[in-house]
């Protein structure tokens, strides 16, 4: 029985999708910051500084600075602290996203020339790199979440693993479907 994910290769398609997550803490923590700023009063803020404390579009790595800099009594310790978690996420995401990237580019060469050699259909191993991926995308989805909420526990840890194990498997793979050519 031939399903989508053995018949549709969307590996390539994960690529950016995972750069989106990656970037989508980052979003949320500069739109909060924004909405704090332009919504809440700013009257203990001196005049002059407001500026100053903004997310400057021209300068974004300053924004941590200016977040703990910032005296909205909106911005509480636990607020502060969110956001930058929500950073964090996005950092780590980036940090990870070029081994991803390259797994996936190494699953679909191995599918290429094993499929160009073997002539035979290969939804199975079509099938196997897809829910990787997917699973690579879930996991980052979870690590995030859990990383901005600050989860407790081993889940945050859980959740980065599996999806370092997902992109190590098509890394796998791609290797013993290449070493099957070379015998």
């Amino acid at each position: 029985m031939t399903t989508f994910l053995s018949s549709s290769n969307l590996s390539l398609y994960t690529v950016p999708v995972a750069w989106w997550l990656c970037m989508a803490p980052h979003l949320y923590a500069i739109e909060r910051y924004r909405y704090i700023m332009n919504s809440a009063s700013t009257d203990s803020i001196k005049p002059g500084t407001k500026k100053q404390l903004e997310f400057d579009r021209t300068q974004p790595r300053t924004f941590l600075s200016r977040l703990e800099a910032n005296p909205h009594p909106a911005l509480t310790p636990e607020l502060k602290t969110r956001l930058a978690r929500a950073e964090a996420a996005s950092l780590n995401g980036y940090e990870n996203l070029g081994f991803f990237a390259a797994s996936v580019v190494a699953a679909n060469i191995s599918l290429i020339v094993v499929h160009a050699n073997e002539g035979q259909s290969f939804s199975k191993e079509l099938y196997y790199v897809n829910c990787h991926c997917l699973g690579y995308l879930a996991s980052r989805i979870l690590f995030s979440w859990s990383y901005v909420e600050g989860a407790r526990g081993p889940h945050r840890g859980v959740y980065f693993y599996t999806g370092l194990a997902c992109a190590s498997a098509l890394f796998i793979h791609a290797g013993n479907a290449l070493r099957k050519l070379v015998k």
